[in-house]
């Protein structure tokens, strides 16, 4: 196994997962790489080629996958891909109102190119998509919704609904999970489906190991010796404009608003420097002494 695949509707927790297994590969002795889903120069989710594409559906799907072959050609010894074998094309095609088996055949295309890896999927299930989507959506707030509804106006999907706003956000992530629905078994990969319907996270964390083969982890993440002292206000640069953050503690651990996710968990590295959970950046808090309140974001990838 060379490649695991993690997939599911927005909210289900992929890219959390996703940073877990690499970090607990990392940690048991396995190099492994976790590839963000927005990560800069992404192998398979690249831009559009400079002279565009060409006029069919097949068009597109060649290019992606020239994209597809390159990536398993050189891949390492060991990969965690999040979003790009499902989500990503299907949000490229679903929002231009591709049929539904134009979908699924391209991507039964990416599961034919990287069986050569020995690719494994990873798919959170969720019980209620819409529900799903209204608490991600509440989560991230108003301003976001605004910003996302922005890159569906005008194409064909808003075109032929006749939808705009929330409704349009609702309608496209409700055909968009039946199609995600109908591509997992489409893909024919071994397939591990986590129905977030029943138990929790420490319960679908061990079916995910024990489908991976990854040795059970039980004991809870390390933390530094002195939690209290990084809670508070800060600064911090984010997306070329200056923030106001806090953190505090919570459950045990540190908690991040005002950048990234709202309530974004910080997991321990060492020292004064923590990964931002489900992000790939590290949060470098000042030193003991250090002047100024101020946080680094540094890409971690």
């Amino acid at each position: 196994m060379r490649l695991v695949l993690v997939e599911g509707f927005p909210g289900a927790g992929k890219s959390t997962t996703a940073q877990w297994l690499a970090l607990e590969w990392q940690r048991q002795g396995v190099p492994c790489r976790w590839i963000y889903e927005q990560q800069p120069d992404h192998p398979v989710s690249r831009p559009a080629p400079a002279g565009g594409w060409g006029p069919t559906w097949k068009d597109w799907s060649d290019e992606r996958l020239g994209h597809w072959k390159t990536f398993v050609a050189t891949a390492g010894p060991l990969t965690v891909l999040e979003s790009a074998a499902l989500q990503h094309p299907i949000f490229a095609m679903l929002r231009r109102d591709a049929p539904a088996a134009t979908i699924l055949a391209h991507a039964r295309r990416i599961a034919d190119a990287v069986r050569a890896l020995d690719a494994r999927l990873v798919y959170l299930r969720v019980a209620d998509p819409e529900r799903a989507y209204r608490a991600i959506t509440a989560r991230r707030g108003t301003g976001w919704i605004e910003a996302a509804v922005t890159t569906y106006r005008g194409l064909d999907f808003a075109v032929r609904t006749g939808l705009d706003g929330f409704d349009l956000l609702l309608a496209y992530w409700r055909a968009h999970h039946e199609v995600l629905e109908a591509a997992v078994p489409a893909l024919g990969l071994p397939t591990l489906v986590v129905d977030q319907s029943t138990d929790d996270w420490p319960a679908w964390r061990r079916h995910i190991a024990a489908f991976l083969g990854l040795r059970p982890v039980d004991a809870p993440p390390a933390q530094p010796p002195d939690l209290a002292r990084y809670v508070g206000r800060y600064q911090v640069r984010w997306r070329e404009r200056d923030l106001e953050c806090t953190v505090r503690i919570d459950a045990g651990g540190l908690v991040l608003d005002g950048v990234l996710w709202p309530a974004n968990r910080l997991l321990w590295k060492s020292g004064d420097t923590f990964r931002a959970e489900a992000w790939p950046y590290e949060v470098v808090f000042p030193a003991t002494g250090t002047p100024g309140q101020r946080l680094m974001l540094n890409l971690d990838v």
